[in-house]
């Protein structure tokens, strides 16, 4: 009993700490959610998102969700022109991804090509985004293989081989539209639009992606589509639309802090007042152009990132050794967990089994015991019946006896008083005759009278033989009734032989209404009811 409590609380507790991980999962994907909402319209926000996010994923140890608040991390820093930072955050999260999730690889090793197409390092970043688009063919992922052709296409713009990147892009533009993912659409037509080709085309499609940006609020697409507005409106000699341009370019990124993009937009001014002659004005933006860009892309930070780059393939080497022998722990604790959790549900079901054969083969002893006791008794009840059927049957034999008897008694009577009657008749002719033949005739009168002596001699010898016949009877009768006299004790005996009042009378030689008065003292005596019948009540003693 004290392992099945243990068991539960313990089922209890790990059910316990499940739902606790559920809770923060759904936060940490209600924060993802947010900053890739958020990303192009406020990137410091977004960063603020995937940082909590991160810090709950660790507390889970939910190593896919820790991966994707890194690589937000990463990219929100890249947005804002800290590249070493966002590379830092990359190469955190591709040392995090999970052995088999190339999908989840993919997408971090495309974020890098980006980064170090930015940083102008292209041999690493056509590395990284090859290796993206590789796993993106292999999983047939349409949506991957577009993003892996837009950051293939930057790539080629940077190195000004226009050609390859036009290429690229229309291949990424094919599979946006017909994916209908209008903020791909737009990222795709802003990346057309970085370099120079049929003008009016190009100022066409980047009004496409403003109207779509616009309606999903991502002010750094924004400054973006307008930067390279004001730069295809310069290409197109209209200089007035594009400093317009330019400065709503301007307005965006300074409202998302996008410092790259607030380079790329001091660059671009310099060279639209290039263009007008006004070359003051022109070095006046270069200056700053090339200030801002020392302060983005110096040195020291580039070896800085590549250092750090280096170091981090180190310990990704060290954390995935160290993941892998945390997965092979958990592996050996799940299974033993099992194991033994199968273990203890066998004891309890093997218990509970053990326990109900035990009841039942005590029931089933406990069964036979009552057959064979039912059984004995059974042969006693057969015993006592045979007995009570045995004594039912002499008493029923007696009685016959009696009746038999009563029978001739009753013959007896009845031929006494066909004597009597002749012995009276004998005397009224004897007064009618002469001397002589009425000596005669008393003669034959004593010889009848000699003959009713001997009757009466024989029915007292009579009836004692019924009280013998009865001696059982008798001696249960006085003893539920000590008080009754001997008279009442022969009428009793007489009544229960099943005599008439009559017969009575003719028995003992009294008249009918002493024997009645004596049946109601008899009454009295045995203490009956009215409703009761003092025969009934003799015969059941």
């Amino acid at each position: 009993m004290k392992l099945l409590f243990f068991l539960m609380a313990f089922l209890f507790y790990i059910g316990n700490v499940k739902s606790q991980n559920e809770n923060l999962t759904i936060e940490v994907d209600k924060l993802l959610n947010k900053a890739y909402t958020i990303m192009l319209s406020n990137p410091e926000k977004a960063l603020n998102c995937a940082s909590k996010a991160l810090d709950i994923a660790k507390e889970v140890g939910d190593s896919t969700r820790i991966v994707w608040s890194l690589n937000n991390i990463g990219h929100a820093y890249m947005l804002l022109g800290d590249f070493d930072l966002s590379a830092s955050f990359q190469y955190q999260a591709k040392s995090y991804c999970p052995l088999g999730d190339t999908r989840m690889l993919a997408h971090v090793n495309l974020s890098l090509g980006t980064l170090y197409s930015i940083l102008k390092d292209y041999t690493y970043a056509i590395e990284f985004i090859d290796k993206a688009t590789h796993t993106y063919k292999a999983l047939n992922d349409s949506n991957g293989i577009a993003n892996a052709y837009n950051a293939r296409g930057l790539v080629h713009i940077y190195m000004r081989e226009y050609d390859v990147a036009d290429k690229f892009f229309k291949d990424a533009l094919v599979i946006n539209r017909l994916r209908k993912k209008e903020d791909y659409i737009a990222t795709n037509i802003n990346n057309m639009a970085l370099y120079k080709g049929n003008t009016e085309e190009k100022i066409a499609l980047l009004h496409e992606a403003i109207a779509i940006n616009a309606k999903s609020k991502s002010f750094w697409s924004l400054a973006e589509n307008y930067n390279n507005l004001g730069v295809q409106y310069m290409y197109n000699k209209q200089y007035d639309e594009a400093f317009k341009a330019l400065d709503k370019a301007y307005e965006y990124a300074k409202q998302v802090n996008a410092r790259d993009l607030i380079r790329d937009n001091l660059e671009y001014r310099s060279d639209l007042y290039a263009e007008k002659k006004n070359f003051a004005a022109a070095y006046k933006y270069r200056i700053q152009f090339e200030n801002q860009s020392s302060a983005l892309l110096n040195e020291k930070r580039i070896t800085n990132i590549e250092r750090k780059a280096a170091h981090q393939r180190v310990l990704d080497a060290e954390h995935q050794k160290k993941f892998q022998e945390q997965e092979h722990n958990t592996e050996i604790w799940k299974r033993n967990f099992t194991i033994i959790l199968i273990l203890v549900i066998f004891l309890i079901v093997a218990a509970f089994f053990q326990a109900k054969l035990y009841r039942r083969r005590k029931n089933l002893e406990m069964a036979e015991a009552q057959a064979e006791l039912l059984s004995k008794d059974k042969v006693i009840t057969d015993l006592k019946l045979q007995q009570q059927a045995h004594e039912l049957e002499n008493k029923t034999r007696k009685l016959d006896s009696v009746e038999r008897e009563i029978t001739s008694f009753v013959i007896f009577v009845n031929s006494r008083n066909e004597l009597l009657e002749k012995i009276r008749e004998m005397i009224r002719e004897a007064t009618k005759m002469e001397h002589n033949e009425a000596i005669i005739q008393l003669k034959k009168v004593n010889t009848y009278i000699l003959q009713f002596k001997r009757m009466e001699t024989e029915n007292e010898s009579m009836m004692k033989e019924i009280e013998e016949k009865n001696n059982e009877f008798i001696e249960k009768l006085m003893k539920r009734h000590p008080d009754l006299t001997n008279g009442e004790r022969k009428l009793a005996t007489l009544l229960r032989i099943n005599l008439s009042s009559k017969e009575i009378s003719l028995l003992t030689g009294t008249t009918l209404k002493a024997v009645s008065m004596a049946r109601y003292r008899l009454r009295k005596s045995l203490e009956l009811e009215p409703k009761d019948d003092v025969t009934d009540y003799l015969r059941k003693l």
